[in-house]
């Protein structure tokens, strides 16, 4: 028998890797580890520490971060400034929330991955959902 399905699932990005290419999860990380928003010089200041880009490259890959709404921007004088949309951890918990609604019995899905957390996950999940009376 299969669980119900969640009004607004199809919101969520992409499974798997964020449903993002390396080039973009690696725009994505700066993003995250940024203690202020990020132009596109920037980004490309710390990526090209590991790799040689063009400008414009990074520009792509912020745009479609933001397409995707992985990503915000404001403009700040002739350029815009980048911020990641959700945190890490909101990321890791949409990617579950999108994964585990590919199952075909999602009660079984939820069920066996609730069957695996560590003792402190459930203790966790326990007072998560103690908390959400």
């Amino acid at each position: 028998m299969s669980g119900p399905r969640h009004p607004g699932q199809e919101n969520h990005p992409s499974p798997g890797s964020l449903g993002l290419g390396e080039l973009e999860m690696a725009v994505l990380e700066v993003l995250w580890q940024a203690d202020a928003p990020s132009s596109a010089r920037d980004v490309l200041t710390i990526l090209t520490t590991r790799r040689t880009l063009a400008y414009t490259t990074v520009q792509t890959v912020l745009e479609k971060l933001r397409r995707k709404g992985w990503a915000d921007r404001r403009p700040e004088g002739r350029a815009f400034l980048y911020t990641a949309a959700h945190s890490r951890e909101e990321a890791a918990a949409q990617v579950l929330h999108s994964l585990l609604y590919t199952a075909p019995d999602v009660d079984a899905a939820l069920l066996h991955f609730v069957r695996h957390v560590s003792p402190r996950e459930q203790n966790v999940l326990r007072a998560a959902l103690r908390n959400d009376d």
